[in-house]
């Protein structure tokens, strides 16, 4: 018989008679030559306990490890197999390659005891109490996959009370993947952070690199200067070299005007240190360049540049799909998820929409639903989460484009069936403008503006403080001014030919027409050298009036009071008792409360008295129950009570203790 006849009839023996699925230990392959190589899977399981059998039972041990005064014994083929410092060691000619007892110093023996185990069982228990002495083992002895398990184990058990401890202690063991664990959760949870005790200890080269990340958790770039500034009060000792590395980490340019000039400005470590102002100096050219001011050497930076919390939502409002038909659906894009995820969907259908982010709300003007062009306007609040119609332009048409400058939203040209549109609509939203939206202008094409003198120089003769806007123009800009009328805001039609030169006035120079103003301050420009300090006026100056409401049809009217000023004229009929009959004026507090007096004597009693022939009798239990000092109680065998005795009581008590006792001695 062939010995490959032999192997198929063995087969054909172990096939099984049932359809029970069977697991192969071995395999049988045959060669050319006749013979078969036989090959089992499964067998390395047995060995595998065989040496866990002998580790267990301290047999065949070759190798002691001694840990402090603890006493290891275990193979060497086994260490080497799983623990490289071990396999280095054993195949060198260090002399601990011949010694059965080695000595491992600076370990904890509990750590190498679980490492010895996880050589032969492949198994590891991690808690809280020993993942630290672990990883430091593993760290030094090189068994990199109980490296990463301690690694990942810490991660599942990150806090923000522990998060800066583990990520020092990552940083002295060189574990960069548990570095960037901790610097992630950190980032993450910036806040929690930065509340915790621990904050204040960190190095000033994990503070640096903290505070330069973009993926904080922040709302505002206020916190990340706040941090800043609480840790280097917490530690004065390293002002001297880190104050300027952390304060340029911080994203000044980024912070609120009013914050920048009230709080930042006036800290007395930025103002004592030059770097720090020269910081300071560029958040300011940044904010005078955003409102269109020319800044000389203006340039951007890493610090004009947003983290991904504060950069806000992608929005893509609108649009038509494969049959043309509009949508009215949006979709928004996470920066820091990296998400698309759906909006609430406009009132109208819009296509070829104009879309504008103005003051934290979202505008879509104009478009086409399918039908007709349209002309309202929706706004989108993210505090509600809803969109609101707002006021129309005079004009339907769609592919509009929109731009916002100081805080009018201008909407520029679009076009309907018939024409293309050249014209321009300034919208004006609700709330009082600006100081520097008074002072916006739109420029004809290829229009330079020159001027021969310092903007904002008249003030430097003016007391410093909060300065007060001047009265604007009678042209083109007054009509947009704000009125209290309209909630929506309105649409004015902006004229080309109405430019006006506006600058900041202070409360003396209120009254002072334009020409005059600039007048003065080409004199003071070319009377006299400027210094920093007087430079550095221009600018506060010039960003207060980003903050500042500006002064006209948009000011608070003084209280005049009409009933003088009618009698004063002999009218017998006046316009205000006229609105008597059909609007109810408003009152104070105290004209309220008199006409509620006057009204109580003549009052009639709807409510029926109750009268009793005693009056100090209540007329129900509870009314009793108020006026009693003590409640009555039933006696009752159920109610435990501890009273006082009598003293033949206490006698009959004590004899049937004595007969009691003398029963139990019998």
């Amino acid at each position: 018989m062939a010995p490959g006849d032999m192997v198929q009839d063995h087969a054909k023996q172990l096939k099984p008679k049932d359809k029970r699925p069977v697991t192969r230990t071995s395999k049988a392959d045959c060669e050319p030559d006749g013979s078969f190589v036989f090959e089992a899977h499964e067998a390395w399981k047995d060995f595998h306990n065989s040496l866990r059998h002998f580790y267990e039972v301290g047999e065949l041990c070759d190798v002691t490890l001694k840990v402090g005064s603890r006493m290891i014994p275990c193979h060497k083929l086994v260490l080497a197999c799983v623990i490289p410092y071990f396999r280095a060691m054993f195949l060198s000619e260090m002399s601990e390659a011949k010694q059965e007892l080695i000595e491992i110093k600076d370990f904890d023996g509990d750590a190498i005891q679980d490492l010895v185990h996880f050589a032969y069982s492949s198994k590891l228990t991690l808690t809280v109490d020993n993942v630290q002495p672990l990883l430091y083992a593993a760290c030094i002895l090189q068994v990199e996959l109980v490296a990463r398990a301690c690694c990942e184990y810490m991660k599942a058990h990150f806090h923000p009370t522990n998060c800066l401890a583990v990520r020092t202690f990552a940083e002295s063991h060189n574990r960069v993947d548990l570095m960037d664990m901790a610097d992630r959760y950190a980032c993450e949870h910036f806040t929690e952070v930065v509340d915790c005790e621990d904050f204040t200890s960190v190095s000033p080269q994990h503070l640096r690199t903290l505070l330069s990340s973009g993926e904080l958790n922040i709302h505002s770039e206020t916190q990340v200067y706040n941090a800043a500034v609480k840790w280097l009060k917490a530690n004065p000792q390293h002002h001297e070299a880190w104050l300027d590395q952390i304060m340029s980490q911080v994203r000044l340019p980024l912070l609120p005007v009013e914050f920048l000039t009230g709080t930042v400005a006036k800290d007395e470590m930025v103002k004592g240190n030059l770097s720090c102002r020269d910081l300071m100096d560029e958040a300011r050219n940044y904010h005078l360049h955003l409102s269109n001011k020319v800044v000389l050497d203006f340039e951007y930076s890493v610090r004009t540049i947003p983290r991904k919390h504060t950069a806000g939502v992608l929005f893509c409002v609108g649009g038509r799909g494969g049959s043309g038909d509009p949508f009215r659906s949006i979709e928004c894009y996470s920066i820091t998820k990296n998400s698309w995820f759906f909006g609430p969907e406009m009132n109208s259908r819009r296509r070829h929409v104009g879309v504008i982010s103005v003051g934290g709300k979202v505008y879509a003007v104009g478009g086409h639903d399918g039908s007709e062009h349209l002309g309202n306007m929706e706004m989108f609040d993210p505090l509600t989460n809803k969109w609101m119609m707002k006021a129309s332009m005079n004009t339907k048409r769609r592919g509009i484009a929109l731009a916002a400058l100081g805080g009018p939203i201008y909407a520029i040209g679009g076009l309907d069936d018939n024409s293309c549109f050249n014209d321009v609509y300034l919208h004006i939203p609700k709330g009082r403008p600006t100081e520097a939206s008074t002072e916006a202008k739109i420029k004809d094409y290829g229009e330079l503006e020159a001027k021969d003198y310092i903007p904002g120089a008249e003030v430097l003769e003016v007391e410093e403080g909060k300065k007060e806007g001047e009265e604007g123009g009678a042209d083109g800009w007054e009509s947009a001014s704000m009125s209290g009328d309209d909630e929506d805001g309105e649409w004015v039609d902006v004229h080309h030919s109405a430019d006006e030169e506006t600058g900041e006035m202070a409360e003396k120079l209120q009254n002072m027409p334009a020409e005059e103003r600039k007048a003065k301050a080409a004199a003071v420009s070319g009377s006299r050298l400027l210094t920093q300090d007087d430079f550095k006026k221009i600018r506060l100056v010039q960003l207060a009036k980003e903050v500042d409401g500006a002064p006209g049809k948009g000011q608070k009217r003084t209280n005049v009071d009409l009933e003088e000023e009618e009698d004063n004229r002999g009218e017998v009929l006046t316009l205000r008792s006229i609105e008597k009959l059909h609007k109810k004026r408003k009152a104070d507090k105290e004209t309220r409360l008199a006409t509620a007096m006057a009204g109580r004597p003549d009052r009639k009693d709807f409510v029926k008295k109750h009268t009793k022939l005693n009056p100090h009798a209540g007329t129900s239990n509870r009314e009793k129950r108020k006026t009693k000092n003590f409640m009555m109680m039933r006696h009752s065998q159920n109610v435990r009570t501890k009273g006082k005795r009598s003293f033949r009581d206490k006698q009959i008590a004590l004899r049937d203790a004595l007969l009691k006792k003398k029963k139990q001695y019998k």
